[in-house]
């Protein structure tokens, strides 16, 4: 008994002429005239009208993620008095790190700069500004770790524990990502 290959079930169904000796990442794209071969797409192969409504689409849609960057700059005018500064954060996103760069010399103990969430959550280990050798421009990284993704609106707050001594400013700039289209 024949059985017309329109009525092949799995898993008696093949795989396509030429697969065994295909590229990886490669599509067979038809010539027009009965035959074709196996090649990488690029976009002269492409409806690009069609990609670009899709995209779009995906983009209205929040289907899409595109991830936007933004850096939040601030400061704690003395680094050894116990005080911390919000950051208004308006949208949704999520806090990365951050730098933070010693404005002057400090002495006799380390300070501390923390970042916590608006819940008072720490987002990360605190960074140690050491004393010892301390000078204008040191500069630390912070690395957020937890506790940092926020939907806004909402705020962050950098603080300083002032265990130090000696009145010097501390800066910090903050790495928050975000979704651009929504």
């Amino acid at each position: 008994m024949a059985i017309q290959h329109e009525d092949i079930t799995d898993p008696k169904i093949h795989e396509p002429k030429g697969i065994s000796t295909a590229s990886a990442n490669t599509v067979y794209v038809a010539n027009g005239a009965g035959s074709g071969a196996w090649s990488k797409l690029d976009t002269d192969n492409l409806d690009m009208a069609s990609v670009n409504t899709a995209i779009q689409s995906d983009l209205n849609d929040g289907t899409l993620e595109v991830p936007g960057t933004v850096y939040l700059t601030g400061m704690l005018p003395d680094i050894s008095t116990a005080s911390s500064v919000l950051i208004p954060i308006m949208e949704d996103a999520t806090v990365v790190g951050a730098s933070v760069v010693l404005g002057g010399p400090i002495t006799v103990a380390d300070a501390t700069i923390s970042f916590k969430n608006s819940s008072g959550a720490a987002m990360g280990t605190d960074v140690t500004v050491a004393f010892n050798g301390s000078a204008k421009g040191d500069q630390y990284a912070f690395t957020a770790t937890g506790n940092n993704v926020l939907v806004g609106p909402t705020w962050i707050e950098v603080a300083t524990d002032g265990a130090s001594t000696d009145t010097a400013p501390v800066y910090f700039t903050i790495k928050l990502q975000y979704q651009i289209n929504k």
